[in-house]
């Protein structure tokens, strides 16, 4: 197994529907590159505390993530409260799997793969808003959380808990839905892991 670090190897994504245009904002460590101009760069707030070990040593990405391990883990992580970076979070309402959620997720991870590396536009060159809408999710809000190298469940959270653009997303209060999937490929990073959050239209 090639010796794979969590924490240069993420990026976050949020766009809210704002009137009758759009507005996205972004964020991804300070020694990752920004995808496009509307993303801004914040530095990745690393864990004090080591990430947990996990309980066994199969391999979560290639066994398959299920609906269950994803909805236990966030939802138990948005019923306390959080800080991420500075800012304080107070619990949130628990998710709902969304099977156009999920199936974005998995599309994208594949892709991602494919291309071996992390990045918010896709090879079309379209992002976040077109790949969900595309399997017919329209919202009000939406975010994406990206990584690459982990082996666990509990790693990838863990680590995105730890900096402040991905917490964000996860504790984010209006958020009803959410999709996950993870891809093991030969690349580099070896696995990608693509979490999809939002909030319908009305």
């Amino acid at each position: 197994m090639r010796g794979i670090f969590f924490f240069p190897f993420s990026l976050a994504v949020l766009l809210s529907l704002a009137g009758p245009g759009w507005a996205g904002a972004g964020a991804a460590p300070a020694h990752v590159q920004a995808q496009t101009q509307t993303q801004t760069q914040l530095p990745t707030r690393h864990l004090a505390q080591p990430l947990p070990q996990p309980q066994s040593s199969v391999d979560d990405c290639a066994s398959g993530v299920s609906a269950e391990q994803v909805l236990a883990r966030v939802n138990a992580m948005r019923a306390q409260r959080q800080y991420c970076g500075p800012k304080p979070f107070a619990a949130a309402a628990p998710l709902s799997w969304d099977a156009r959620l999920q199936a974005s997720a998995q599309a994208y991870a594949d892709e991602l793969s494919l291309l071996d590396k992390l990045t918010h536009i896709d090879q079309r060159g379209q992002g976040l808003r077109e790949r969900v809408l595309e399997r017919g999710y329209v919202f009000r809000q939406v975010a994406e959380n990206l990584a690459g190298g982990p082996q666990f469940l509990d790693e990838v959270m863990a680590g995105w808990l730890g900096s402040e653009a991905h917490c964000e997303n996860l504790m984010e209060p209006r958020f009803q839905d959410i999709g996950m999937a993870c891809v093991a490929g030969p690349g580099e990073l070896e696995r990608y892991w693509v979490m999809h959050l939002g909030r319908k239209a009305k």
